[in-house]
């Protein structure tokens, strides 16, 4: 798969919560593939692995937004797709 391939792919409906979720949209800074087609180990039966990161919104930086009990917003997984998007402030975290 080429890469033109893969950003038709992203552009298709399987991926439409990169740009309908509020807390994605416009807030997406980086976007990378992973897996194996991030180290060049990929063939034709390979999925797709997107990991990213995205600005974190103002309302959850006012208090932070938790999205179970114990749990802040911080990380947007999409299983279906294979997709990890990290909020800048906890890509920051991590890196640090």
């Amino acid at each position: 798969m080429e890469n033109k391939d893969i950003l038709n792919k992203l552009k298709g409906h399987e991926y439409d919560f990169l740009r309908k979720n509020k807390r994605l949209g416009n807030n997406i800074i980086l976007l990378v593939l992973g897996g194996s087609r991030a180290y060049g180990t990929d063939d034709e039966n390979s999925d797709i692995d997107i990991r990213g990161i995205a600005l974190d919104c103002k309302e959850d930086l006012h208090g932070r937004v938790f999205v179970s009990e114990n749990n802040p917003y911080e990380i947007f997984e999409n299983s279906e797709t294979d997709t990890v998007i990290y909020t800048l402030s906890k890509f920051i975290e991590l890196a640090a």
